[in-house]
């Protein structure tokens, strides 16, 4: 869950996607998750002022990584 939005993210690693929803599950927002960015997302987290992190496994082509997403508000 987001610490600022109060929306939840989800990542779905086999369709390649973020998914946002409300907090009764209600879709608000999908996203792509380019494969030469995310080789195979795996978890989900946030900062405390909003920041989200994505874990990506590693395969025969990437490295292990986790991404970072600074947090800008809608205004």
């Amino acid at each position: 869950m987001h610490p600022i939005e109060n929306r939840v993210y989800i990542v779905a690693s086999v369709n390649e996607l973020l998914v946002i929803t409300d907090l009764q599950g209600k879709v608000e927002e999908t996203h792509r998750l380019p494969r030469r960015h995310f080789s195979q997302p795996e978890g989900i987290t946030f900062a405390p002022n909003g920041d989200m992190y994505i874990s990506n496994e590693g395969d025969e082509d990437h490295t292990a990584d986790i991404l970072k997403f600074k947090y800008h508000p809608k205004n």
